[in-house]
């Protein structure tokens, strides 16, 4: 379902009142609201929401794309959204606020060039008992006044920040001028109130004058711990605090260095991977030297984990290389990846660039692993991409036109299946060759879950 372009004084998009409501894979853009929530409002609502795009939603008060009160009714999750170019005076992206032992997970979410006159991409302001966890998500190039990232106001409030990313986050003048507080993070916790940040990782952020990646407010009975973190070339300062608020960093990897236990100095050595610029430093990526945080945290990978919204994370099932290894032994500090695993072939390209023509012959070849003692069922799925248009292998229709059947594949136990040549015409679209995209992927066949990638071997002309 796609909503857009809609106007309201609260809700343009959706608008929920005592209600329980379950998204997915819905498109949220171009909505305003003159008050509070434009791609949806929430009074005292349940919201699931999975698989969500949210862009371009702009409301002159707080939550743009989503405005959450949550509801005793049941617990609220926003799991594997995106949040993309939304405007708000405070949470440009996510506002929400919890009551009376409530709680919500946000998890799998990216929140990337939202921008909030005040108070940042996701903004939260939680009392009495309530529940955040905040996990596997990307606060990427957001900017507000207090926090770019993050912003926090709450009393009596639990909040778990586990497995997220800040980076590129900027701290700006809002509206009265008035000189930046945080790029990445602001916190101001009143009575009672617990933060943790574990495996985070804090890049790059930055403010337009003096200020600090991360500000801590908070009463003497709140407590803001970082363990397995790093903190790293955030301009000026990394963490700053007023008095009584100074932070438990642990196991931790902090620019100019920190007090306590565990924490280490040197250089995390970024590298950029499939999935990002944040990967560190290994073997795997040539001759030493190596990143510092390499087994540097605070128990073994095997045993720290956290919970999605149907699934138990451990995070050897995570990754800091660039080759997907998945972390072993002593846990890397800060922010994994998700690993892939991929099919055993190589890719090969073996031909000069040309133009086609539609109708023009073409050839395509794979190869796909089965390393399992039983035989495999798989469906193959090729895509091509030209300038932005997509096209699905066998038919080659439309992405948008959908398609409902693919080829299947049976490899015996143990061995390789090399598909004889796949011969075609070319789909109706022209493209030089130096300009398309393949990929390849292999799903089982009576679940339909993800194998791994179909790397191409060989194709031409």
């Amino acid at each position: 379902v796609e909503l857009s372009h809609n106007r309201a004084g609260e809700g343009a998009g959706v608008y929920l009142d005592n209600s329980v409501l379950q998204l997915t894979g819905c498109r949220l853009t171009h909505h305003t609201s003159s008050y509070y929530g434009a791609g949806i409002h929430g009074h005292y609502s349940v919201l699931r929401s999975f698989d969500c795009y949210f862009s371009e939603n702009s409301t002159s008060e707080d939550g743009a794309g989503i405005f959450l009160r949550t509801s005793s009714a049941g617990d609220s999750v926003i799991e594997n959204c995106w949040f993309e170019s939304n405007y708000a005076r405070s949470g440009a992206g996510v506002m929400a606020s919890l009551g009376y032992y409530e709680s919500l997970l946000v998890s799998g979410c990216t929140f990337i060039r939202n921008k909030a006159s005040l108070k940042g991409a996701f903004y939260f302001c939680g009392h009495t008992d309530g529940f955040l966890d905040i996990n596997e998500c990307q606060f990427l190039d957001n900017s507000s006044y207090y926090g770019g990232g993050l912003n926090v106001l709450c009393d009596i409030s639990h909040i778990n920040v586990v497995n997220c990313l800040f980076a590129g986050n900027k701290g700006q003048r809002d509206f009265q001028n008035w000189n930046p507080e945080a790029g990445a993070a602001y916190l101001w916790l009143r009575e009672r109130s617990d933060v943790n940040f574990v495996n985070c990782t804090f890049a790059n952020n930055m403010q337009t004058n003096d200020g600090c990646a991360i500000k801590i407010e908070a009463e003497a009975d709140s407590s803001t711990t970082f363990i397995n973190c790093i903190l790293w070339n955030d301009e000026p300062l990394e963490i700053n605090w007023d008095s009584g608020a100074e932070p438990a960093v642990s196991f931790s990897l902090v620019k100019g260095g920190f007090a306590g236990e565990g924490n280490i100095q040197g250089d995390p050595l970024f590298m950029n991977g499939e999935f990002g610029s944040y990967y560190l430093r290994q073997d795997c990526d040539g001759d030493a030297p190596y990143s510092a945080c390499i087994d540097a945290g605070s128990a073994n990978a095997a045993e720290l984990q956290y919970e999605t919204f149907n699934e138990t994370r451990f995070f050897n099932q995570l990754t800091t290389r660039t080759d997907d290894q998945t972390d072993s032994g002593g846990i890397d500090i800060g922010y994994h990846y998700p690993a892939i695993e991929k099919t055993e072939s190589n890719i090969k390209l073996i031909m000069e660039d040309t133009y086609l023509e539609p109708g023009d012959p073409f050839m395509l070849s794979y190869s796909l692993t089965n390393s399992d003692s039983i035989e495999l069922n798989a469906d193959v799925w090729i895509l091509l991409g030209i300038e932005d248009e997509y096209w699905f292998y066998p038919s080659w229709v439309n992405i948008n036109e959908g398609v409902d059947y693919a080829p299947e594949v049976m490899v015996p136990p143990g061995s390789q299946v090399n598909s004889t040549v796949l011969s075609f015409t070319w789909p109706d679209v022209s493209g030089h060759l130096s300009n398309l995209y393949f990929y390849g992927a292999a799903f089982y066949y009576d679940t339909y879950d993800f194998i791994g990638e179909l790397q191409i071997v060989e194709w031409g002309y």
